[in-house]
């Protein structure tokens, strides 16, 4: 019987940059895709950060369709956050937007959270205090008008 992955990333060290690109794009599309079409833009993958962390950054040096650039935000020993600008919704076509990715280290969880999502408000605190992080660390530094 085979076994399946736990999501804590094992399966993805193990790959060649291809391989990791061929599995993880579908499912990393159904929830950048997710996150772009609903109002409340949020979606996850059931993987570590640190392997979502590496198919972001194959896709911004051109190996993957989604393209784009990494912000970092709060990159720390327990807690990664940062945002995926130029996300390439469009495959190619130039239709872009702004994503949070943002996990725990060693977890098994991954969010994807459009950027402006009502400023997050509604979980940062929770977060934060969960996380022993100091108030307002993940604060979005902008705003909607």
């Amino acid at each position: 019987m085979r076994q399946m992955p736990d999501g804590r990333g094992k399966e993805f060290e193990a790959m060649d940059d291809e391989t990791l690109i061929n599995a993880m794009t579908p499912p990393i599309s159904s929830a950048i895709h997710a996150c772009y079409y609903r109002s409340l833009g949020q979606a996850s993958v059931p993987w570590n950060i640190k392997s979502v962390e590496r198919f972001i950054q194959l896709n911004t040096e051109g190996k993957g369709k989604f393209f784009g650039e990494i912000a970092p935000i709060v990159m720390n020993d327990t807690f990664h956050l940062f945002l995926w600008e130029n996300c390439d919704v469009s495959e190619g076509h130039g239709i872009t937007y702004d994503i949070y990715v943002w996990g725990l280290i060693g977890g098994i969880n991954v969010i994807f959270s459009r950027r402006y999502f009502w400023k997050m408000y509604f979980i940062r605190g929770a977060v934060e205090e969960s996380l022993e992080l100091k108030p307002m660390t993940l604060r979005p530094r902008e705003y909607i008008f």
